[in-house]
């Protein structure tokens, strides 16, 4: 038998007519909410938020372990849950 780390999400549809809740099937952030469809399903949510020093080392730390067991497109893929200034500063120091 062999087990295997799965990431997923779980997210909350931020629209206030809508509220929904699921898992992601894949390792990346769903573009649209599922029920409603919109593609700000999210925005109202805090994952955006500048990061502190410690966050951005955190995330630093977060990506390379990814990258490093082979999982390049889902560290890529969290590109949306920081501010574009974060990734940019992030990206400068993997590459």
């Amino acid at each position: 038998m062999s087990i295997k780390l799965i990431n997923r999400y779980e997210c909350k549809c931020d629209r206030p007519k809508c509220g929904h809740t699921w898992v992601t099937r894949a390792e990346t952030l769903p573009k649209v909410c599922p029920e409603c469809k919109r593609e700000d399903w999210n925005t109202e949510s805090s994952l955006n938020e500048p990061l502190t020093e410690t966050g951005r080392e955190s995330m630093l730390n977060t990506l390379r372990a990814h990258i490093t067991a082979g999982r390049r497109p889902f560290a890529m893929s969290l590109e949306n849950t920081v501010t574009p200034e974060d990734w940019q500063w992030l990206m400068s120091r993997i590459s």
